[in-house]
């Protein structure tokens, strides 16, 4: 009963808020630019992201690449569970330790001496993208999956993303997961239903119906072929969505829940959400540098990434840049404006919803922003 009340709560609250958005224009609010065109050169001056040429040595199905940093509290569960599956499929794990300074590498050799498929590559702490990067250098199978030491997976895990995969000849197979809290030992929430689906003509429309992370799914060798993850950049995995969907010719999701994703005080994810550091701004940046990207590997600038750009400078710039300086964040926001206004020309397909936020972002209303982030916001976290 609490849980149907709060979820009505949340659902008036969010109709006020898009009544608000639909009918209120807000002043517009000066910002100041100078701290951030420095910020701008610093960033056109990283180097370019390569477009690589390699042709995996194929002699396996599966390839697990897993990156960890002092990892010894999860990654002996996490190996475990990738070690035992119940699968005929052939499968190595590559193991990259990025530079641990605990216990981690004790607990690595012990599975190498037991475990014939485990490869351990060593390297000084460069971080989770160069860590993931190195692993696709070791890639032996025809599919790649993604496990992070912090996580852990059914034992089913393999077999069913495999059998879909050899089933529908999919490119991409994902699936669903639940959250597990580690240090009360229970299960938060499960993801979002979606029922089993193939796309035989690639995601297209339905991009962000699936989430970008690199973890819970399989992906063929062959879209990585020429790209790697984003090195020196947070939120590397912003290719995911960005590039890697967008290669698939088709893709499959089994709403099998598979994979464990695990949180606890020490998540990456969590420790950048609560960051008042401006590299929170490499979001920002790194969307230019994608679409650089995409258009360089020979990526149509399509409906897909057109409104997965929307997406992502309306509600996770938001959410990635709101511990940020007042000034700096609206100047931010005003640069995304500009990029929104220019790929916008034309609105055709889009829904009333995106035409909303096209609306809002071409008249840079920077309240009405940060008013349509907390009502997708609260969407997201109540699944209202």
């Amino acid at each position: 009963m609490k849980k149907i009340i709060r979820n009505n709560v949340i659902k008036i609250i969010r109709n006020i808020i898009y009544a608000i958005l639909c009918c209120t224009r807000f002043p517009f609010i000066k910002s100041h630019f100078q701290e951030f065109l420095d910020i701008k050169k610093n960033y056109e001056n990283k180097p370019v992201m390569p477009i690589l040429n390699r042709r995996f040595n194929i002699q396996n199905h599966l390839t697990i690449i897993v990156p960890t940093y002092n990892g010894e509290k999860t990654i002996d569960k996490c190996l475990f569970s990738l070690t035992n599956q119940k699968t005929d499929y052939s499968y190595n794990i590559v193991v990259v330790n990025d530079g641990s300074t605990d216990g981690t590498n004790d607990i690595l050799e012990k599975y190498k001496r037991k475990h014939e498929n485990i490869l351990i590559i060593n390297q000084e702490n460069q971080g989770i993208a160069e860590a993931r990067n190195r692993g696709l250098s070791y890639v032996t199978g025809e599919y790649i999956a993604f496990v992070d030491s912090d996580d852990f997976v059914s034992e089913m895990y393999v077999e069913k993303l495999l059998n879909n995969a050899y089933e529908t000849g999919a490119d991409i197979v994902r699936c669903n997961y639940y959250e597990y809290d580690i240090e009360k030992q229970k299960y938060i929430k499960k993801g979002k239903d979606q029922e089993n689906i193939v796309l035989n003509k690639g995601i297209k429309d339905r991009i962000l119906d699936f989430k970008g992370y690199p973890w819970g799914g399989v992906y063929k060798s062959a879209l990585w072929e020429n790209i790697q993850f984003p090195n020196g950049y947070w939120y590397e995995d912003m290719i995911i969505r960005m590039i890697v969907f967008r290669k698939a010719k088709m893709f499959s999701y089994i709403n099998d829940t598979i994979y464990y994703y695990c949180l606890h005080e020490n998540n990456i994810s969590k420790l950048i959400e609560k960051t008042t550091s401006i590299q929170c701004l490499d979001h920002f940046f790194l969307i230019k540098r994608l679409c650089q990207l995409s258009n360089d590997i020979g990526l149509l600038n399509d409906y897909s990434l057109r409104i997965n750009i929307l997406y992502e400078y309306s509600v996770v710039l938001w959410l990635r840049t709101r511990k940020l300086n007042k000034s700096l964040r609206k100047t931010v926001f005003q640069e995304a404006c500009q990029i929104i206004e220019s790929m916008f020309i034309y609105q055709e397909n889009l829904t009333n919803e995106q035409r909303l936020v096209v609306s809002i972002m071409k008249k840079k209303d920077y309240i009405r922003w940060q008013l349509y982030a907390i009502y997708k916001m609260l969407a997201v976290k109540y699944g209202v």
